[in-house]
């Protein structure tokens, strides 16, 4: 990867935020190097914050879908919780990194794992994190007939907290 970490990142994520915006695309989607990571840049080349888009997505499968369960770790935003939590779903906390996401998933028989860093797994598909594939079921649900609305839109509602590391 020269010239740039592997990672998506926001600073790595600048020319695809220019060319979605150039292109009036509806969102941009990027991956780490082998592709268990992605991050979204929405229709106006803003990168999404992936807590928000975390938070908003369970709610989605919370609410839309009847799932209950959906696994974070420790280090996740409270965002997470309350926006979960208000579609009648509950968050299950574990350590961090994705074996203990997988565990946790199969214990609770979650919807969905997923870690801020941009690794989601979905159950229903593999218990390892696969960024194309979440990429893919978020678009598909902001898409949908149910939704039928931006990436921005989607996460407008849920709050941003601050996170000190």
């Amino acid at each position: 990867f020269p010239g740039r970490p592997p990672e998506p990142t926001t600073e790595s994520l600048s020319i695809l935020s220019s060319v979605v915006k150039e292109s009036h695309a509806d969102a941009g989607v990027a991956y780490d190097g082998d592709a268990d990571r992605m991050a979204l840049v929405d229709e106006s080349g803003g990168v999404v914050p992936m807590d928000q888009l975390i938070a908003a997505y369970s709610a989605y499968l919370v609410s839309a879908e009847g799932e209950k369960a959906i696994v974070v770790p420790v280090d996740a935003s409270m965002c997470i919780e309350e926006s979960v939590e208000e579609a009648g779903g509950v968050v299950i906390r574990t350590q961090v990194g994705d074996v203990n996401i997988a565990r946790a998933v199969l214990e609770h028989k979650a919807a969905l794992g997923a870690e801020t860093s941009g690794a989601w797994i979905s159950p229903d598909y593999s218990l390892c994190p696969d960024g194309i594939l979440s990429s893919m079921l978020v678009l598909a649900a902001v898409s949908s007939e149910r939704l039928n609305t931006t990436l921005s839109d989607f996460v407008r509602p849920i709050p941003r907290y601050p996170m000190l590391l």
